[in-house]
């Protein structure tokens, strides 16, 4: 039994590469995917091949075709291990773009995930081109594929209780993200984009309110805002350090580096960055959208502000003097991953569903 895998539009392993996920991919996805069938076809947008597992096959874009393009005919090109492949699975939403043709020719099973609102996060960053073409992807994926893998009850209903619909929130490594010993040199750290949904601007003026002593920030990601945050540190008189890209499988040793993580965001799908700082027993604290409420309890296991700057202080402050309920919040948020979100029980639930009627 084979497997097909298509990447988000545009994607290849030499992006996963440079943003820090190219374990991620291969020891979450592809390994298992690998155990599980005979051969996996990885279709990619680069001109690359990479031999990682033997039975998966990296296969390029030959003619460096534009990603729109390519998507839809993609299929054309491998139409031999297309042929062969009895199931395939699309990363993201766009992933299921070459998944039209292949319905209409070959008639397979097609399987994508539906990982955020991306048409709400694309109208907040002020792309209403992209939110536009999100909303026809999203309609004509709807209406080729077979299941959609969907990672939170919020975007289940936003998608309408739809009889594809199969919920498998995102699963941590729970063996690799887990407390270690290691000296505190960030009050707060973030693991993210650094775009305007993430709401960063509103961390940065709620870690100007503390002493001078805990305004020590550590930021984990790119993007567009990059110039502006550090501006507003600078003024703000913060101590932000930002690293462009750490490997994924280093994380758990900068999450174990700060007091706290702090998730300010607008919008979010099923955030990952919080799972692995709770799963580090790290304590918490995330803006009071429906995405974080499916995850932390207030009080319980982590800490939720209420959208505002001075909220956002009250919580911080909380965590600083009070080692107690520090220990009690890490200790919780570790509980609540090992029982929910063990990426070892969510892969297989993955696993049965491609295989579903095969």
């Amino acid at each position: 039994m084979n497997l097909g895998v298509f990447l988000a539009i545009g994607e290849s392993f030499k992006d996963f590469k440079e943003k820090g996920q190219d374990k991620l991919l291969l020891n979450y996805n592809l390994k298992t995917y690998s155990q599980n069938f005979d051969k996996v076809y990885v279709f990619s947008y680069e001109k690359e091949r990479y031999i990682y597992f033997n039975n998966v096959i990296f296969l390029p874009n030959k003619y460096s075709l534009h990603r729109y393009i390519y998507s839809l005919i993609l299929p054309l090109f491998y139409l031999k291990e297309i042929a062969s492949c009895e199931v395939f699975r699309g990363l993201q939403i766009t992933g299921g773009l070459p998944a039209i043709l292949i319905k209409i020719l070959f008639r397979k099973r097609i399987v994508v995930n539906y990982g955020y609102p991306y048409i709400k996060v694309a109208l907040l960053e002020g792309k209403k081109i992209q939110a536009f073409l999100y909303k026809i992807i999203e309609k004509v994926i709807m209406a080729f594929c077979d299941k959609v893998i969907v990672t939170t009850s919020e975007i289940k209903k936003y998608l309408g209780n739809n009889k594809k619909i199969v919920l498998i929130p995102n699963g941590v490594n729970t063996g690799l993200f887990k407390s270690l010993k290691r000296k505190k040199l960030f009050s707060v750290i973030y693991v993210g984009r650094l775009e305007k949904q993430k709401n960063l601007k509103l961390l940065l003026n709620a870690v100007s309110l503390l002493e001078k002593k805990n305004r020590k920030v550590l930021f984990i990601g790119h993007g567009s805002q990059k110039e502006n945050l550090l501006r507003l540190a600078k003024e703000k008189e913060i101590e932000l350090k930002i690293l462009d890209r750490v490997s994924h499988n280093r994380l758990p040793e900068f999450y174990n580096q700060a007091e706290m993580f702090i998730l300010p965001s607008l919008i979010e799908g099923h955030p990952k960055a919080l799972l692995e700082a709770l799963s580090c027993g790290v304590p918490c604290i995330a803006n009071d959208i429906e995405a974080v409420k499916s995850i932390i309890q207030d009080k319980k296991n982590g800490l939720i502000f209420d959208r505002t700057s001075n909220s956002l202080k009250k919580k911080i402050s909380l965590i600083l003097k009070n080692r107690k309920l520090a220990q009690k919040l890490g200790k919780e948020g570790r509980k609540t991953i090992v029982k929910s979100y063990d990426y070892k029980i969510l892969i297989k639930n993955e696993i049965k569903l491609l295989k579903q009627d095969l």
